[in-house]
């Protein structure tokens, strides 16, 4: 029996001295990886694949799935380095993809559904920091909405105010969900029971102002309206009022962020 390949603490049984090969070419792979400057953005690393399953061949890829906190742009370029560097030194070909960590919480689609199902893990992060990259995720992403919320905005079209409001309120929700996930990986999966919890978490005990509660619950109605009721009227003080929560959600979970992050670096210093 061939020895197994060890990975950052998994051991991996090759079937055979071309599985072996595969299986040496990704701990090249996640060795590179990890020794990027994007090693801080990575949360786990997925084999899937022939690979996976040991049924290999000479010419066959080593499929991986990188999920790692948004931005991405830095994790995709690691992870290509990394490719060629496990290529040039095996010769082997690997093939990697990047998610976000929400991906990976929250899958969507066959591909990523039978990637987790079928796909053997090779590096992962601990939970508190799988909660910050994910947190962090979903902060970026809520950016990235309440940016083209306020882009497509036009006060004089009423069609625009009710698309304004609608992603303006899911990236407040993104941020909600952010703020939650320091708390728990078991998010309400309705937009009541997500408001609920957010006001019992982070209202009633003061961590949020009291007033965020109610803007949270207007924004529903507003956001409810906006898509689902043609005879509402939406006005552009509505769409307003849900900019004013979304802005206060991003500041709420921007600050939990900025506070987690220092309390890793403490953690971290040497001189601590």
């Amino acid at each position: 029996m061939l020895a197994p390949v060890r990975i950052d603490g998994h051991e991996l049984q090759p079937r055979d001295e071309i599985h072996q090969r595969k299986l040496e070419a990704l701990r090249v792979f996640v060795q590179h990886l990890l020794a990027s400057p994007a090693r801080d953005q990575i949360a786990k690393i997925v084999l899937f694949g022939s690979v996976a399953r040991g049924e290999t061949d000479a010419e066959s890829d080593v499929d991986v799935l990188v999920f790692g906190s948004a931005p991405l742009q830095r994790t995709d370029e690691a992870a290509s380095d990394a490719a060629y560097a496990a290529q040039l030194d095996l010769g082997v070909y690997i093939e990697p993809f990047t998610r976000t960590c929400t991906a990976y919480e929250q899958p969507r689609g066959d591909f990523l559904l039978r990637v987790l199902r079928e796909g053997k893990e090779v590096y992962s992060v601990d939970e508190e920091k799988l909660a910050f990259q994910t947190a962090e995720s979903l902060y970026h992403l809520a950016l990235k909405y309440g940016e083209q919320a306020r882009l497509k905005y036009d006060p004089q079209s009423e069609g625009a105010r009710r698309v304004a409001i609608d992603m303006a309120y899911n990236a407040s929700e993104l941020c909600a969900k952010g703020m939650l996930r320091f708390l728990t990986a078991q998010l309400p999966k309705t937009h009541s029971g997500l408001n609920t919890l957010f006001s019992d978490k982070f209202v009633k005990t003061k961590i949020a102002p009291i007033t965020l509660g109610r803007d949270f619950a207007v924004g529903l109605r507003y956001r409810n309206e906006s898509r689902y009721d043609g005879d509402a009227t939406i006005t552009p003080e509505m769409v307003q009022e849900v900019f004013s929560l979304l802005d206060q959600m991003l500041e709420l979970l921007g600050q939990k962020l900025n506070r987690e992050s220092q309390k890793h670096e403490q953690e971290n210093d040497p001189r601590h």
